[in-house]
């Protein structure tokens, strides 16, 4: 009905339909439902005002085959420009988590500086949500990692808000401030989420993306590697969602707990984390392949081979043209530690 009917709604009603539309993911791959919502959008752009504008380009980003419309998103960028100035806290947090997913704006300097003073303003009006959107967002742009100032005052504002976030938040928050190398030695800002998770109990951690996230964070902060009782507690946590993990997560999981070599006596883990690598490993991407090779290659007591091994070599000969050098060098150097893959001439 939407679909049909999109170009006879005003800008509220396109909205609100964009909105509830991008919440559901059953309708992500809706082609004429998002190219008829899209094209009303593009004409009213002049007529939006700061929600409308935060809300579609936040909804539009969650659906992939809308990514590429160059002429759309132009659109979009031109209107949240002009209307970040009245935008709310949350429109403020919709924009730069929207505009982090989109590849054209990614590079964007002008764009990214321009939200950036937005979101640092807005900061102590958002709530939890907000604040863990930001850093989602921003952690995603690859020349704002090194800008200490923004960092920092994410990390007090993810503090501040800590005991308000739910577990996709807590999850989004650990992910996104491990990639920015400058607090990874914050004990203040890691203790206060180490907490968070631990208070949550292996019950709340029941989304396989949420698990994969926090183990693939903490295991990037090097004063909580030797922390056992952390990582016991992410060890059961990702055993009870593991055969629901999708390829990234499965790769993040193997490569994250390769780097505590007082785990690799786990035999119930890593057996659950081979044969989780076997049945995923035709789908995964060039650097989960790689990811998952020189993590079960850590593990001495894989390293004799067996089907888990032969799918991961199956998957490395498909992607091997796709691969950069650091994806070849890990696959090269892992393989070679496997005894029963050393006669295998199509993986040479």
């Amino acid at each position: 009905a939407s679909a049909t009917l999109a170009h006879q709604m005003n800008v509220q009603e396109v909205t609100l339909c964009v909105n509830a539309f991008s919440k559901i993911p059953l309708l992500l791959g809706q082609h004429a439902l998002w190219e008829a919502l899209g094209k009303v959008i593009a004409e009213a752009l002049s007529n939006m005002n700061p929600q409308h504008v935060a809300n579609c380009l936040n909804g539009f980003s969650k659906v992939e085959l809308l990514r590429g419309d160059r002429s759309l998103w132009e659109g979009l960028r031109a209107a949240m420009m002009q209307s970040l100035p009245r935008m709310d806290a949350q429109g403020v947090a919709n924009c730069v988590n929207g505009s982090s997913k989109i590849g054209i704006f990614l590079g964007d300097r002008d764009l990214w500086g321009t939200l950036k003073d937005a979101a640092v303003s807005m900061l102590p009006k958002m709530w939890s949500e907000g604040v863990s959107s930001c850093v989602n967002g921003f952690s995603k742009v690859e020349h704002l990692l090194a800008d200490r100032s923004l960092w920092e005052t994410l990390g007090k504002a993810v503090v501040s808000v800590m005991d308000e976030m739910n577990p996709q938040g807590v999850a989004n928050c650990i992910n996104g401030l491990s990639k920015v190398e400058l607090l990874c030695g914050d004990r203040v800002l890691w203790t206060a989420m180490r907490s968070a998770v631990h208070s949550q109990g292996t019950g709340k951690l029941a989304v396989p993306q949420h698990v994969a996230n926090i183990v693939n964070g903490f295991s990037k902060v090097p004063f909580l590697l030797e922390d056992h009782d952390l990582w016991e507690f992410l060890v059961r946590a990702s055993l009870s969602v593991l055969k629901q993990m999708d390829p990234q997560h499965v790769a993040n999981c193997v490569y994250a707990f390769s780097r505590m070599g007082w785990l690799h006596s786990r035999v119930t883990l890593w057996e659950a984390l081979m044969q989780a690598a076997a049945s995923t490993a035709a789908r995964m991407n060039p650097q989960e392949v790689s990811n998952c090779v020189v993590g079960l290659a850590a593990v001495p007591q894989l390293r004799g081979g067996g089907v888990g091994w032969t799918a991961l070599a199956k998957a490395a000969t498909q992607a091997a043209a796709q691969m950069n050098l650091q994806d070849v060098t890990d696959c090269v150097g892992g393989f070679s530690e496997v005894e029963g893959l050393l006669g295998d001439v199509t993986l040479r």
